[in-house]
C-alpha cells in the first residue's frame, strides 16, 4: 500500500484546489460583466486569490516541516519527473498569481477595492500609479491563469489515469478516508 498524505496536507490541498477553481470560474464567467455585479464578483475572485496565497504559504511551511509520502514505486521515471515539474509549477503559480493580482489592484492611480470577502481591507502594495507594474502584472496574471487551467486539468487527468487505468491508489493518497 502506498503511503498517504497527512490530514493537514490533504485539507490544504483541497482548500487550495477549491479556492483556485472558484477564482478561475468567477474570472471566466464574469469577464464581460459591468457595474456592481462585476465589482462583487471581482471582490470574491480577489478574496479566493488571497486565500490561495495565504494557504499556499501555510502549505509550503507544512511541506518543508513534514516529509510527504514517497511517490508510488510503480511510476515510470518520466512520470515522476512530470509530477515534480507539475508540483513545482503549481507552487510557483499559487504564489505568483495572487501576487500579480495584488499588484494589479494596487498599481492604478485610483487603486481597485481590495477587501477579503467584505470582512476587512487588504493593504495595497506601495505601487500606486505605477502603470508599468500594473501592465506587467496584468499580462503575467492572464498567462499564469491559462497555465493554471491546463496544469489543473493535467494534474486531475493524471490522478484519474493512475487510479482508474493503472489501478494504483493515487486518489486515496489525497483523501480524508483512512
Amino acid at each position: 500500500m502506498t503511503e498517504r498524505y497527512s490530514k493537514v496536507a490533504v485539507a490544504l490541498h483541497w482548500l487550495i484546489a477549491l479556492c483556485i477553481i472558484a477564482a478561475i470560474l468567477i474570472a471566466e464567467v464574469t469577464e464581460d460583466w459591468e457595474g456592481p455585479s462585476r465589482g462583487f464578483a471581482m471582490m470574491m475572485h480577489k478574496s479566493f486569490g488571497i486565500s490561495v496565497l495565504f494557504l499556499s504559504v501555510v502549505r509550503i511551511f507544512w511541506r518543508v516541516t513534514h516529509r510527504p509520502p514517497a511517490m508510488d514505486p510503480h511510476l515510470k521515471v518520466w512520470e515522476k519527473g512530470l509530477a515534480h515539474l507539475t508540483h513545482t509549477l503549481f507552487y510557483l503559480l499559487m504564489i505568483g498569481m495572487p501576487i500579480t493580482g495584488w499588484i494589479m489592484s494596487s498599481a492604478p492611480v485610483e487603486p481597485y477595492p481590495l477587501t477579503f470577502f467584505g470582512l476587512f481591507d487588504i493593504p495595497y502594495l506601495p505601487l500606486q500609479g505605477n502603470r508599468t507594474a500594473g501592465d506587467v502584472a496584468n499580462e503575467g496574471h492572464e498567462i499564469a491563469g491559462k497555465i493554471m487551467i491546463v496544469l489543473t486539468l493535467r494534474h486531475s487527468a493524471g490522478a484519474l489515469k493512475h487510479s482508474i487505468i493503472d489501478k494504483r491508489p493515487s486518489l486515496s493518497r489525497m483523501s480524508f478516508r483512512g
